[in-house]
């Protein structure tokens, strides 16, 4: 197979989807997977060629062992994001950004033959080449002149050294995606390409029950849309702004020690977000407990002008 398509009609079955609370992966790339946690840091990279008509490749057409495992655990991720309440983002996980999910697990190399930890690595073959160097020792440079008893010329001495094999032939062990335009990837500290929560996504995150504890008495429908205004029992943290498809396109955060627990939707400014094509968006508000609401809105119930 030349191409993804190609593979799909290869493919017998396959599926990543997620949502409900319930996340669903095939097991189709499970070949590029460790079978261990040591294999981890040397599976992110493996750069043999996946043998396409044999074995499965969802490796966003990078061909190669690392890019299947990076893209399987990048998506499996993805998919569970989904089962915590995300929506979809335009970079990022919860994009296609999870494709370069081993850029968070390892540190960017640039030389061609990197395969991780010889210990844990069946494929692993040293590369031994011997070379001989010349050292002189000589005095620091002072304004006297330079006591001969502390010269003294060293011997050659061969080094002996495991150095990946530079050799011309063999093909990049990774290959670069196509850049994230997300304007997020300018505040992070390192490249870590796509694999990143966007804001919203990380403030969704941050405040779900899930990942925090949570007192029973705490109304779950605490929440609620009348009309175009916002009504909730708690603090307000987030407000999450999705389209027709479910991708955020826009987000407001309350994370000031002011509360806030009513907001009427026609004050807020949408115009430069929302395109011309968008009847209907999604409202996804989160308060400081992690209840969630979900609401669809007429287009037509905001007073802007759609570009």
């Amino acid at each position: 197979p030349k191409n993804h398509q190609e593979v799909l009609n290869l493919t017998k079955g396959q599926v990543a989807l997620g949502g409900g609370g319930l996340a669903l992966f095939g097991s189709g790339c499970l070949h590029t997977w460790p079978e261990t946690i040591q294999e981890i840091p040397w599976r992110f990279g493996d750069n043999r060629k996946v043998d396409r008509m044999k074995l499965m490749d969802d490796s966003a057409n990078r061909g190669f062992y690392w890019a299947c495992y990076s893209t399987g655990l990048g998506a499996a991720l993805h998919e569970l994001g989904h089962t915590f309440d995300l929506g979809h983002t335009h970079g990022g996980i919860m994009g296609r950004g999870f494709d370069d999910i081993h850029k968070y697990f390892i540190i960017d190399m640039f030389y061609k033959n990197h395969i991780f930890q010889q210990e844990h690595n069946p494929y692993y073959q040293p590369s031994n080449h011997d070379c001989t160097v010349e050292l002189t020792l000589t005095s620091p440079t002072s304004l006297s002149e330079p006591d001969e008893k502390y010269l003294a010329e060293l011997s050659k001495v061969a080094v002996s050294s495991d150095l990946p094999d530079f050799s011309s032939d063999q093909t990049a062990w990774k290959l670069p995606n196509p850049p994230d335009t997300d304007v997020e990837r300018g505040r992070l500290a390192v490249n870590v390409g796509g694999a990143y929560w966007s804001r919203s996504s990380a403030l969704i995150l941050y405040f779900h029950k899930w990942f925090n504890d949570v007192e029973e008495e705490v109304k779950i429908d605490s929440i609620s849309l009348q009309g175009t205004e916002i009504v909730s029992s708690n603090s307000i943290k987030i407000i999450e702004f999705r389209d027709q498809e479910g991708t955020s396109f826009h987000h407001l955060e309350f994370l000031e020690e002011t509360d806030i627990f009513k907001l009427n939707l026609a004050s807020i400014n949408l115009s430069e977000y929302v395109l011309e094509n968008i009847k209907e968006i999604l409202i996804v508000v989160e308060d400081i407990f992690g209840n969630l609401m979900k609401s669809k809105l007429d287009i037509k119930m905001l007073n802007f002008n759609i570009k």
